[in-house]
């Protein structure tokens, strides 16, 4: 479950498929910065402090597979974005 704080990226999954590649990749690209920068705005405004977004990791969860944010009604962590070839906006 995420925070009522985490960021969500509107896009109908009609419209993802619209989207010419080189479009695709820079929403990709995009969601991700502001995801990164999501999580470590959250983990300061609670009073903690944080010199790496390597510090958000646990020892059982990585930071890159926590749960991030929505991107068309799809809950992604970082490597969902990152490491996908093809992303999809089908529920998996």
């Amino acid at each position: 479950m995420l925070a009522s704080s985490a960021i969500s990226v509107a896009l109908l999954p009609s419209a993802w498929g619209d989207l010419p590649p080189a479009e695709q990749l820079a929403l990709l690209i995009n969601a991700y910065n502001a995801l990164c920068i999501s999580l470590i705005v959250r983990h300061v405004q609670s009073g903690a402090a944080l010199k790496s977004i390597h510090e958000l990791s646990s020892p059982k969860l990585k930071v890159w597979d926590r749960q991030a944010g929505v991107i068309g009604g799809r809950e992604v962590t970082l490597n969902t974005i990152s490491l996908s070839h093809s992303f999809s906006l089908s529920h998996h």
